[in-house]
């Protein structure tokens, strides 16, 4: 049993072969791609947010310079996923959702559902600017480590990125125990009230009556199980605070990836809240799809293209390192 507890909290090596790096960047890209934009177009700056603070962002619900800067956007994607130009096309697809984040969020209506996204971007564009920073005066020059990123310098992103994504939900169950405390939980049976003021509000706003009548089983299972619900609920709270033990390992990426993952699919059922965003970064990053893709290309033949063991490694402390090599 003792030896089962230590092994729950001893991390391991990750081994980030090219091949997953370029799947993550390019299932990253398109995630954001099709999830992230969209929800402006009555947008204004009412009640700033972001960078509504510093200028004027309303310019963007024009539909002309919504398709501009949304193809701006790709050309930094395809640059993004490439690995070309690293720092600048990161940079420009931070800006981009930084900005389109904060017009949408600055008419009253703050929407949190790509906020993990956006950490996740920030995540990359950081290590991307702390490895120029901590390799200058190294060869190869500034210039060529501007133009292109290799394995090692694309394996700390990514593991920058984990860790920005792991940190959202660390931030999230944060901010439930400051703003509620521990009644975060025991009072969890009254959310049947809110769940069948969400069918109702559904209701009025589509008209579906199926919306309202699925939220009154739900808001009567809650109220007649206040246990249950207190357990299956707040289980969620104990994954997105210990979220930061994905870091540990790929197994404990994937334990926290399909329990937050699940966690998310009970919400849409029982809250009818959508946070499609944050499924799809649990899948590429936690459950760690690129590395089923790639662990299938090797099964076929493709080769190994993972650095020895030891080579290239992030501990589970939420440190990463690479071995230089000269």
């Amino acid at each position: 049993m003792k030896q089962a507890w230590l092994a729950l909290w001893r991390p391991q090596a990750w081994r980030l072969g090219s091949l997953e790096l370029l799947l993550a960047r390019a299932m990253f890209a398109w995630v954001i791609y099709a999830g992230f934009f969209g929800g402006i177009s009555q947008a204004s700056q009412s009640i700033p947010v972001g960078l509504a603070h510093f200028m004027d962002l309303t310019w963007m619900t024009d539909w002309d310079a919504q398709h501009l800067v949304l193809r701006v956007w790709m050309v930094c994607a395809v640059l993004f996923v490439a690995g070309v130009v690293p720092l600048l096309s990161c940079g420009g697809m931070l800006a981009v959702m930084a900005a389109w984040g904060g017009l949408r969020c600055s008419y009253g209506n703050i929407h949190h559902g790509t906020q993990i996204a956006s950490m996740v971007m920030l995540g990359f564009f950081l290590a991307y600017l702390w490895r120029l920073y901590s390799e200058r005066g190294r060869r190869p020059g500034l210039g060529r480590r501007l133009l292109w990123a290799d394995r090692r310098t694309q394996a700390g992103a990514w593991w920058w990125g984990l860790q920005a994504a792991a940190s959202t939900y660390v931030m999230a169950g944060i901010s439930k125990l400051e703003i509620s405390g521990w009644s975060w939980l025991t009072q969890l049976p009254n959310m049947s009230l809110h769940v069948e003021k969400l069918g109702l509000q559904h209701y009025l706003g589509t008209g579906e009556k199926h919306w309202m009548e699925r939220a009154e089983e739900y808001a009567s299972v809650i109220a007649a199980h206040p246990i249950l619900t207190i357990v299956v609920v707040g289980s969620g709270l104990f994954f997105e605070l210990f979220a930061f033990m994905a870091l540990y390992s790929r197994v404990h990426a994937a334990v926290f990836g399909v329990s937050l993952i699940a966690m998310h699919l009970i919400i849409i059922e029982v809250m009818q809240l959508e946070f499609p965003l944050n499924s799809w970064v649990l899948a590429v990053f936690f459950v760690n799809l690129p590395f089923v893709l790639a662990w299938l290309a090797r099964k076929l033949g493709a080769p190994d293209d993972r650095p020895p063991p030891g080579e290239d490694v992030a501990d589970g402390l939420g440190l990463w390192w690479m071995k230089k090599r000269d």
